[in-house]
């Protein structure tokens, strides 16, 4: 599937508020968040002072995340699995949000699946990742995949562990299908990222000089190669080279591209979700 232009909605065309929006609009109004990532099960936000606060369900009140003493937080990303956050400091934390919300589930195996990188599986608060053999990295922008994440490092390098079935983690074919600590990116190497976006089973991301590469499952067309092919490494989108893409977002079978002259998007359209 090509890379194509969203088109523009006017104001008459709208959605109306779903009860979900209202939902977020309370939190965004009682918790002064500054930043806010909502999830299957869950919503959590960073506060204006750098707290974290969740709720669980539908109309419960949020209710502060209890981490590290000191530790103030810039930005959150969470999915349906789990929760990363970023310190002021460009630390990484992991953590499970609603583990009592999994009934019928095997916990214990969501558990070892949401908190990969770090090793544990009773992180039910946030927790510090370990770098290995990467030793300490400072951390720019983070984000959960389902059951994966990408993050980008100061020195422009991209990291990534989780669920690899898909490819998700960007080590190539001959990768292990669960990366179990962070690693670096070796496919993006050669350039300088300043920003990853992770969806469902894909990844993007975005270098200094507006340049996209995707990586992952392709089967709904998301990683914009002009096929529905899957790819274990990152690989440059040849559709958008012409353009400087300023902005990008893996979703859910899904991605968009905000170029300097137009938004674009590619994936997944049952319903309409590339505007096109």
């Amino acid at each position: 599937m090509a890379v194509r232009a969203l088109a523009a909605l006017g104001a008459e065309q709208a959605p109306r508020r779903a009860p979900a929006e209202a939902l977020v609009l309370r939190l965004l109004q009682a918790a002064a968040c500054s930043q806010l990532a909502v999830g299957q099960w869950a919503s959590v936000c960073v506060t204006a002072d750098g707290a974290l606060q969740q709720t669980r369900r539908e109309g419960q009140p949020a209710v502060e995340v209890v981490g590290p003493e000191g530790v103030r937080f810039l930005a959150v990303s969470y999915t349906s699995v789990h929760a990363v956050g970023l310190s002021t400091e460009g630390e990484v934390f992991s953590w499970f949000p609603n583990f009592n919300s999994w009934d019928g589930h095997d916990a214990s195996a969501v558990l070892a699946r949401a908190v990969q990188g770090h090793g544990s599986q009773e992180a039910l608060v946030p927790t510090p990742m370990v770098w290995g053999g990467l030793g300490k990295r400072r951390v720019v922008s983070v984000s959960a995949g389902d059951g994966f994440t990408v993050a980008v490092v100061e020195s422009g390098e991209v990291v990534s562990w989780g669920e690899n079935r898909d490819g998700q983690c960007g080590h190539g074919a001959d990768a292990e299908e669960w990366v179990t600590a962070p690693r670096v990116v070796e496919g993006l190497r050669h350039v300088f990222t300043v920003a990853a976006s992770a969806g469902f089973n894909h990844a993007l991301a975005l270098t200094d000089e507006g340049r996209a590469y995707s990586w992952g499952g392709g089967g709904c067309g998301q990683l914009g190669h002009g096929s529905q092919q899957s790819e274990a490494a990152p690989r440059l989108i040849e559709a958008l080279s012409e353009r400087r893409v300023v902005q990008l977002s893996a979703g859910f079978c899904l991605s968009v591209f905000v170029c300097s002259d137009v938004a674009l998007a590619c994936g997944l359209n049952h319903f309409g979700q590339c505007g096109a």
